[in-house]
């Protein structure tokens, strides 16, 4: 819903935005934590970290909305996996 309304939200709701903006210096700041204690990569942009993130979780859940036959349990589990280990078997 966020993705899809945004303007409208944004527009009608004054703390959707920075709600938005406070949520996105939360990952940031874990994801910079996290390169300089060197669990994460430091060679990848944070930001585009989380906004890969944020984008992945956005659109598993627009899939559930439409059809109803993904195990978001399953799902999150793939999303974490792939995350942290990557495609590389």
């Amino acid at each position: 819903m966020l993705q899809k309304d945004w303007r409208y939200l944004s527009d009608t709701f004054s703390y959707v935005e920075s709600g938005l903006a406070r949520t996105e210096r939360v990952w940031l700041r874990v994801i910079n934590r996290g390169r300089e204690e060197g669990v994460f990569r430091e060679d990848l942009d944070a930001r585009i970290v989380y906004k890969s993130i944020r984008s992945a979780i956005f659109d598993v859940s627009y899939w559930d909305s439409r059809t109803r036959r993904i195990d978001l349990e399953k799902v999150a589990d793939m999303l974490v996996a792939l995350f942290t280990t990557g495609l590389k078997s």
